[in-house]
């Protein structure tokens, strides 16, 4: 008896070479959507595009600081975001993830294993709570958290919490997360898969975002109307520590060159949009690094190469795309603070 028919073994071998192709890595001008404006002052200042199809963002770099992680979405292959990893030695990206669901806020749990928050299982599990279906359930406000190694043989949830977790770093052996829920929000510790959560940090009023580890810190972001602030852990058992707050709002966070200072997106009280400084605790002053009209400047994550560079995300009205410069040698005048542990424009 014939199990299968000829055209049956044509249409199976079809669709394992096109997963296949679709699985391998490809140049990032591939289905490209964006191109370079000569005249861009970006590009005068030594700044290149590393992303070109699709709108890109979130982005992380890799232990190693070989590789970038990152968040893209609206391409030829797929609308919804999906996880994307460009390597520097070999400039290409590859695709990471191909669930049907959103994958955002990646980020490496080592050089070989990385973490991204999906709505693939809970979108689903909160549509059919209760045995009804719930019609108010958005995939931003239904995300777990996932591992996975780079080629997506083996994937493993790490929560299974109502609302939206993401965000996650690691850090001390574990990971760490954004637990948030209505207005509430909260930072939890899990030492590995089916430990149970540690509750870090929990505000009922602020939202928090930027959740960022460095190399001895644990960086966020806490907004509420009117404020936002950034604040750290260097430890589980410390309290939190203040290092900046503004009338105005940030958006990213990143270890700057020195011990003390902080790389930011930050957007002025009444502006509209994003722009890159750096930010000197210790003589409590900052510097201005990047800044355009219209466009938004955002995701900065300092690399320690040689030469010391500067990746970001731009974002215009159209899509975003991720850049890299060399950090500037020459920079303005500090300019001193207003009040202390405070920025105002």
């Amino acid at each position: 008896m014939k199990l299968f028919s000829a055209p049956c073994v044509l249409a199976t071998w079809i669709s394992i070479l096109f997963l296949f192709c679709s699985c391998q890595s490809k140049p990032a001008r591939q289905g490209e959507t964006f191109a370079i404006d000569k005249n861009d002052p970006l590009l005068a200042m030594g700044a290149r595009p590393l992303t070109f199809a699709g709108s890109n963002s979130q982005v992380q770099a890799s232990p190693d600081q070989s590789r970038l992680i990152y968040v893209s979405e609206k391409r030829r292959a797929h609308e919804q975001a999906q996880i994307y990893e460009y390597d520097f030695l070999t400039a290409k990206e590859r695709r990471l993830t191909f669930q049907d669901e959103i994958n955002v806020s990646p980020s490496y749990l080592s050089d070989d294993d990385f973490l991204y928050s999906s709505s693939t299982d809970e979108y689903k599990e909160e549509l059919f709570s209760n045995g009804t279906l719930q019609k108010n359930i958005s995939k931003e406000q239904a995300l777990e958290i996932y591992k996975s190694d780079l080629q997506g043989s083996e994937i493993h949830r790490w929560t299974h919490h109502k609302g939206a977790d993401n965000q996650a770093q690691p850090w001390k052996g574990g990971i760490v997360y954004v637990s948030a829920e209505d207005a509430k929000s909260e930072i939890i510790f899990k030492s590995n898969e089916k430990s149970a959560p540690i509750s870090l940090h929990r505000t009922d009023q602020a939202k928090i975002s930027g959740l960022k580890k460095t190399d001895k810190q644990l960086l966020w972001i806490e907004s509420k109307a009117g404020e936002s602030t950034i604040r750290s852990y260097t430890s589980i058992k410390e309290k939190r520590n203040l290092i900046l707050t503004t009338d105005g709002e940030f958006q990213a966070i990143d270890q700057g060159p020195q011990p003390e200072t902080w790389v930011l997106s930050y957007r002025a009280k009444e502006a509209k949009d994003f722009q890159l400084i750096l930010y000197q605790k210790n003589e409590q002053c900052w510097t201005p690094l990047l800044q355009f009209k219209s466009h938004s400047l955002l995701d900065p994550t300092l690399l320690e190469q040689k030469p010391r560079r500067l990746v970001f995300t731009r974002k215009t009205a159209e899509q975003s795309q991720i850049y890299m410069m060399d950090w500037p040698t020459q920079m303005t005048t500090c300019q001193p603070l207003k009040s202390p542990d405070k920025l105002e424009l």
